[in-house]
């Protein structure tokens, strides 16, 4: 449901050579989220919903990939949505839940160093009820706040292939990778914003 799909194509490249090699001493850029307004991203500017792709262009300068109505800006660890008039109407945080060179602030906490759990009460707690649970416990959709987070796999997923690898008796082959994942499913994987009733 993040960015008014089922799944979030671009996931599948987080971890990998997708994003460009970031030094391991750079400092974190802090971006704020504001639902239903934009982003601050911190020593950068402010983008706000409604602005052309060449605004936006003015204040983070020219994004990696583009297409006719996505902006890619993998520096940023960022991708951004425009509507059939050209303007922006979603804004995603592509890289968690171990961002390599952002630090995202939404409701004054980090959303990627929340456990799952976590970020889903304080979400309902921001929104109140008008939540779309269709595709939990993987993607959940806030529509009052205009707020989606997504992760590929939940935590009850790989504990039930650990047990299954258990059984199999190939636990030990899989150990490192289980173990992996099953500490990245302990988080959400994205998080989005977007205009008024994105969601609706």
């Amino acid at each position: 449901m993040v960015g008014k799909t089922a799944l979030n194509k671009e996931m599948k490249h987080l971890n990998g050579a997708y994003f460009r090699t970031i030094n391991s001493n750079m400092s974190m850029t802090k971006i704020e989220l504001n639902p239903l307004k934009g982003i601050h991203i911190a020593e950068v500017g402010t983008i706000e919903f409604g602005m052309t792709a060449n605004e936006v262009k003015e204040v983070l300068g020219q994004p990696e990939q583009e297409d006719d109505f996505q902006l890619f800006y993998y520096s940023e660890e960022l991708r951004l949505d425009f509507n059939s008039q050209k303007c922006l109407e979603f804004i995603e945080i592509i890289s968690g839940p171990y961002p390599k060179a952002i630090k995202p602030i939404l409701y004054a906490v980090n959303p990627f160093e929340l456990l799952a759990n976590e970020l889903v009460d304080l979400l309902i707690q921001k929104n109140g009820s008008d939540i779309d649970y269709s595709e939990a416990p993987e993607c959940y959709a806030f529509r009052n706040i205009s707020v989606g987070i997504f992760r590929e796999v939940s935590e009850e997923t790989i504990r039930q292939s650990i047990k299954e690898a258990k059984e199999n008796g190939i636990y030990e082959d899989e150990k490192i990778w289980l173990l992996d994942d099953l500490e990245k499913s302990k988080h959400f994987w994205t998080i989005g914003i977007g205009l008024k009733d994105y969601y609706k």
